[in-house]
C-alpha cells in the first residue's frame, strides 16, 4: 500500500481535487436537481454510469466543492486499496516480491496521478477498485459477491467489461465445472448490462462527445490499434504521447529487461521451465492488457494516458513474472526503473501557462493541474472577496486563454460556487453591449502577474468601461478622469493588467490632446504594466513618430511586425514613419 507515496509525492503541487470542467456537469445535476434517475448519463451526454455519475456527485457533491483534498484523500485510499486486493488475489500463486511488482504496477506510471486529483477520475479509481474486489472474491470462488462487485464496475465504467471476461479465467482458481458456472453468470450479467445500456443510451440520446464516433470510423481499424497500443505502452513508462526527454531512457531501462530475459530463456533450461510454470498466468495478464487496451479503440484520436491504468495490472503481471523467471533481482530492476521514470516525469503546474502543455494528450497530469491551478485561485478569491452574490448577476471572465475557460464549463461554475442557477458567465464584450450589467466580480487572467488570477470589482470595471466609451466618443478629458477613478477604485498594484489597460486608453486620449509628452510616458507604463497592450503600442510609436524620434519609432515598427505581422494598423505604423522619413528628406 506505501507504493503509492512515489505517485503522491510527484502530485506535489497540485490543488488535489479541485473540481475542473466536465465535474460541475454532474455537481449541477446533483446539487440542484438531486440525484434524480439512475437511468440517464446523470449529467454526462455521453454515458451511462449510475454509480461514478449519479451516486459518486450525490453523496459528495459538497465536500468536492467545499474540500475538495478529501476527495482526493479517499482516491488515494481506493488506489491503494485496490492494489492491495490484486496482490492478495496473486500471493498464493506467486512469490510476494513478484505479487507485489505486479500489483504496484500501475503505481509507477505517472498517469495515475490524474485518478489522484480529478473527481471525475472516480470513473476510473472505481472501475479499478471494484474490479480488484471482483478478483479477490473470485480468488476465494465466491461467484455472487465477485459478480457484483464486478457489475458495480461496470456502472463505474464499461471497461468493466474486461472484468467480466476475464474472471472465469483466473489461472489456477477454478476447475472445468465451476468455469463453466462463472461462464454463465459473468454472461447473464453482460448480457443484462448490455441490454439496460443500449436502452438507457437510447432512451438519454446518449453519444460520444466531440463527434469521435464518426471520426473513429472514419480511420483504419489499424491506425486506432496502433494508437491505442502506443499511448498505452507509453503510459507504462510515464511518457508522453508525443516523444520527449525521457524517451532514451525508457527504452534503455525496456530494451535491458526485454534483452535479459530474451538471453535467459535460450540459454538456461531452468528459466525456461520456470517460464513455462508462469505461463498460465502470464497468458491471463496479457490478455488482461491486451482486452483493456483494445477498449481504447473507440476514442480515437482523444488521448488520455490516464485510460491506461486499467490495462496496467495485466501488464505488470506479464512483465513481474516473466522477469522473476529469470531471476527476482530482473523483476526488482523492473521496479526501480520504472520508480525513476515516475520521479523524472513533469511536477504539477506551478503557474498557470497561457497556453496548453503540447504532450500530445487531450488530457493529462501536467493539462489537469494547469486547470485546477486556474480554478482553485479564481474560486478561492471569489470566496475571499465575493462571499455571496445576487440573483441574475454575472461573472466577467476577462483575458482567459480558450484551453482555461474550457474548465469553467460555461455557466455551471459560477452557479455551482453560489449554488445559483441564475448566475452568469460573460465576456467584456457583455458589459460594452450593456453598461448596467450586474456582475459579481471580474475574473482576469495575467500572464505574467503575480497573482495570475484576479479580481477587479463592479465599480472599478464600470469606471473603466464609462472610460473606455468616452474615449471611443471622443471626449478625451472625460475619458482620463473616468480612467482615474477607476484606478483609484482598485489600487491594488498588482491588477497588473487593469492599470495597463488603463494607462493604455489614458495615452490614447493624450495623444488625441497633443500632450505627447504625457501620452508617451502613460505609453510606456502601460507597456512595463502589460506589454501586450495594443493602444500602448500604437501610441507609442505614433508618439515617437510625432516628435519626430523616428529611429526609435523604427525600432518599435519592426517589434511590432514580428509581434503581430501585417495587421492594419501596424501597417498604418509603418506608412506613417516611412512618410515621417520622406518629408524629413525633403526638408
Amino acid at each position: 500500500m506505501l507504493a503509492i507515496v512515489p505517485l503522491l509525492a510527484r502530485c506535489i503541487g497540485a490543488p488535489l481535487g479541485e473540481a475542473v470542467a466536465e465535474d460541475f456537469d454532474f455537481l449541477h445535476r446533483t446539487l440542484f436537481s438531486g440525484m434524480g434517475s439512475l437511468l440517464d448519463g446523470g449529467g454526462s451526454t455521453a454515458f451511462w454510469r449510475p454509480v461514478a455519475h449519479q451516486l459518486y456527485y450525490a453523496a459528495l457533491g459538497p465536500v468536492i466543492v467545499g474540500s475538495p483534498r478529501v476527495v482526493a484523500a479517499l482516491h488515494v485510499l481506493l488506489l491503494a486499496a485496490g492494489g492491495l486486493l490484486v496482490y492478495r488475489t496473486l500471493r498464493p500463486h506467486m512469490s510476494g516480491f513478484a505479487a507485489f511488482a505486479a500489483a504496484t504496477f500501475p503505481m509507477f506510471s505517472e498517469s495515475t496521478r490524474t485518478l489522484v486529483s480529478w473527481p471525475s477520475q472516480f470513473v476510473d479509481v472505481g472501475l479499478y477498485f471494484f474490479s480488484a474486489l471482483a478478483l479477490r472474491e473470485a480468488s476465494r470462488r465466491r461467484l455472487p459477491t465477485a459478480l457484483a462487485a464486478a457489475l458495480i464496475a461496470l456502472f463505474c465504467k464499461e471497461v468493466g467489461v474486461v472484468t467480466l471476461l476475464m474472471l472465469p479465467w483466473l489461472p489456477s482458481v477454478l476447475d472445468r465445472p465451476e468455469r463453466r458456472r462463472w461462464l454463465l453468470g459473468s454472461g447473464a450479467v453482460l448480457a443484462l448490462w448490455a441490454t439496460a445500456y443500449v436502452a438507457v443510451r437510447n432512451s438519454a440520446h446518449l453519444a460520444l462527445p466531440h463527434g469521435i464516433e464518426h471520426e473513429a470510423a472514419g480511420a483504419p481499424w489499424q491506425t486506432r490499434i496502433a494508437w491505442a497500443l502506443n499511448g498505452s505502452v507509453r503510459a507504462l513508462g510515464s511518457l508522453a504521447l508525443k516523444p520527449g526527454a525521457g524517451d532514451t531512457a525508457a527504452l534503455v531501462v525496456f530494451a535491458s529487461l526485454v534483452a535479459v530475459v530474451a538471453f535467459a530463456v535460450i540459454a538456461s533450461p531452468a528459466v525456461r521451465v520456470r517460464f513455462a510454470a508462469r505461463r498460465g498466468w502470464i497468458g491471463w495478464g496479457l490478455a488482461w492488457f491486451t482486452l483493456a487496451t483494445a477498449t481504447l479503440v473507440p476514442i480515437h484520436p482523444l488521448w488520455q494516458p490516464n485510460r491506461s491504468q486499467f490495462g496496467a495490472t495485466g501488464a505488470g503481471i506479464v512483465a513481474a513474472l516473466s522477469l522473476e523467471a529469470v531471476h527476482p533481482a530482473a523483476a526488482g530492476a523492473l521496479v526501480l526503473g520504472r520508480l525513476g521514470l515516475l520521479l523524472m516525469s513533469p511536477p504539477a503546474a506551478t503557474t498557470i501557462s497561457e497556453a496548453a502543455p503540447e504532450t500530445g494528450a487531450f488530457m493529462d497530469f501536467v493539462h489537469l493541474s494547469r486547470l485546477q491551478r486556474f480554478m482553485n485561485e479564481t474560486r478561492s478569491e471569489l470566496a475571499r472577496r465575493y462571499p455571496s452574490a445576487a440573483q441574475h448577476s454575472n461573472l466577467m471572465v476577462m483575458n482567459l486563454p480558450r484551453s482555461l475557460s474550457y474548465a469553467l464549463g460555461g455557466d455551471r461554475a459560477a452557479q455551482v460556487w453560489y449554488r445559483d442557477t441564475t448566475l452568469r458567465t460573460v465576456s467584456f464584450t457583455r458589459l460594452v453591449a450593456d453598461s448596467a450589467l450586474p456582475m459579481i466580480a471580474a475574473v482576469q487572467y495575467q500572464p505574467r502577474g503575480n497573482p495570475q488570477i484576479v479580481l477587479v470589482s463592479p465599480d472599478a470595471m464600470r469606471a473603466q468601461d464609462q472610460g473606455f466609451r468616452h474615449i471611443r466618443a471622443q471626449r478625451w478629458g472625460a475619458g482620463i478622469q473616468s480612467l482615474a477613478r477607476a484606478d483609484s477604485l482598485e489600487p491594488d498594484a498588482s491588477l497588473t493588467v487593469f492599470h495597463g489597460n488603463n494607462a493604455g486608453y489614458r495615452s490614447l486620449a493624450l495623444l488625441q490632446l497633443g500632450r505627447f509628452t504625457e501620452a508617451e510616458r502613460e505609453a510606456r507604463r502601460a507597456l512595463t504594466l502589460y506589454d501586450r497592450d495594443d493602444n500602448a503600442r500604437r501610441v507609442l510609436g505614433l508618439v515617437l513618430i510625432q516628435l519626430g524620434r523616428l529611429d526609435e519609432a523604427e525600432a518599435h515598427v519592426l517589434r511590432m511586425e514580428r509581434a503581430y505581422g501585417d495587421v492594419p494598423w501596424v501597417q498604418d505604423l509603418r506608412a506613417r514613419l516611412a512618410a515621417a522619413r520622406l518629408g524629413t528628406t525633403r526638408r
